[in-house]
């Protein structure tokens, strides 16, 4: 599964924004990029269209957010939370094209369990996120309105656009 990266993807979405330029599209999630090499595939061969926005829920891989930051900026980043599985308690691991969610909870998701004095120190995957978002804004030194663009004044400013048509 190539998510965002799947060429059919990557061509459908060129084609909604060819076919509605006016449109703002806001892609779930970074476009389920939730590691490196899905986000260097999908999130880069759309990151000059001024129209396509994408959320941040559930992404808890940094260099997936750095790598966002670099190439689509602050402006068109979304802070999402995607609750309430972001409450769960656990963390994300990368290996290549793949991630491990992992969580102290029963979940079908929930395969390769860690030993215990592990899994005590689990926080939320939603701290996770922030956590991820944050090393992301001061590897690359983001002042404060460039983080408040994430969090806050990107989504206002589509709210606002929307209001006025």
């Amino acid at each position: 599964m190539e998510r965002l990266a799947d060429p059919d993807n990557i061509r459908e979405v060129r084609e909604i924004r060819t076919k509605y330029p006016q449109v703002k599209l806001i892609i779930a999630h970074l476009g389920r990029c939730y590691t490196e090499f899905h986000a260097k595939r999908g999130l880069l061969p759309l990151a000059d269209d001024p129209g396509i926005y994408f959320d941040t829920s559930a992404v808890l891989n940094p260099a997936v957010h750095l790598l966002a930051l670099k190439h689509i900026g602050p402006t068109r980043l979304l802070y999402g939370t995607d609750c309430p599985v972001m409450y769960l308690r656990g963390r994300r691991q990368f290996r290549d094209r793949e991630y491990i969610n992992r969580t102290n909870l029963p979940f079908y998701f929930n395969k390769e369990s860690e030993a215990e004095a592990i899994e005590a120190k689990y926080t939320l995957y939603m701290y996770e996120e922030l956590k991820a978002i944050k090393d992301a804004c001061e590897t690359l030194g983001l002042e404060r309105d460039q983080v408040e663009a994430i969090f806050h004044r990107s989504a206002q400013r589509l709210i606002q656009d929307v209001a006025r048509r």
